[in-house]
């Protein structure tokens, strides 16, 4: 099961677009979440994202499966409001325990930050490409050898998943039990070793195929592509860091 959407690289619409396009929306949606105290305010940015993501003719199956980290998140902002917010008039008391009538919009308020954080990233990941996101860095004027780095991780993250799924498939055959959360957690040094022991092969041998190509002895690099702003990124863009201007002056 998939945590993340996948990047498409037949979707044409997302090689249309800049990365610095796809990056500016992420800021703008987690900007406006920030900056809009209104609760239906908030939640109709945070349709965007997965409105968004349909128009761009993506799959929202892997939206479902983050839902039980927002879950987790959701319950930890809850508990600490209704047990640390002093604001507005007590509507339950027990022993030392005060429930004031705003701990649950405040704890609704930051369950919908939170959440238009992670699904806003989310989306970024599954739009831009390694080498997008290489370039992208780069144009930030981000070292070189760190952008690579980065876009590497980022392209490794799908195949480590994969293995993950692969090693607990493997461990459930040979009769480990993971049928409920106690036996998941008993059970996780059986399947974290395995994976962190193929991580550090990947990357010594990554590591070696870097070295042997020369990686970082020349300081001019040549890419198969270049980052160019179109008329539909300069558009979006002004219209996007228009709508932050707003926001903020309003």
């Amino acid at each position: 099961m998939s945590l993340m959407l996948q990047y498409d690289k037949n979707n044409a619409l997302l090689r249309f677009i800049d990365p610095r396009t796809k990056a500016l929306w992420m800021v703008t949606v987690i900007i406006l979440s920030f900056l809009s105290d209104n609760i239906l305010e908030m939640i109709a940015i945070l349709l965007l994202i997965p409105i968004s993501s349909k128009l761009l003719n993506q799959n929202l199956a892997s939206y479902k499966n983050v839902m039980p980290i927002l879950l987790i998140i959701a319950s930890q902002l809850v508990l600490l409001q209704v047990l640390f917010c002093r604001q507005g008039d007590v509507i339950y008391s027990w022993w030392f325990i005060n429930i004031y009538d705003q701990a649950f919009p405040l704890a609704a308020i930051g369950i919908l930050r939170a959440s238009t954080v992670v699904l806003a990233c989310m989306q970024f990941l599954s739009l831009t490409s390694p080498i997008d996101m290489q370039l992208l860095l780069m144009k930030l004027r981000i070292p070189y050898k760190y952008a690579t780095l980065a876009a590497m991780g980022f392209r490794f993250m799908p195949i480590i998943e994969d293995e993950f799924d692969a090693i607990l498939e493997s461990q459930r055959a040979r009769g480990i039990m993971m049928e409920s959360i106690w036996n998941k957690i008993r059970s996780l040094p059986s399947v974290s070793l395995p994976l962190m022991y193929r991580s550090m092969r990947w990357s010594k041998d990554v590591a070696l195929s870097m070295e042997l190509r020369g990686f970082g002895k020349y300081n001019d690099h040549t890419f198969m592509k270049d980052l160019n702003l179109n008329s539909w990124d300069i558009i979006s863009s002004t219209i996007m860091t228009f709508s932050i201007l707003i926001m903020i002056i309003i």
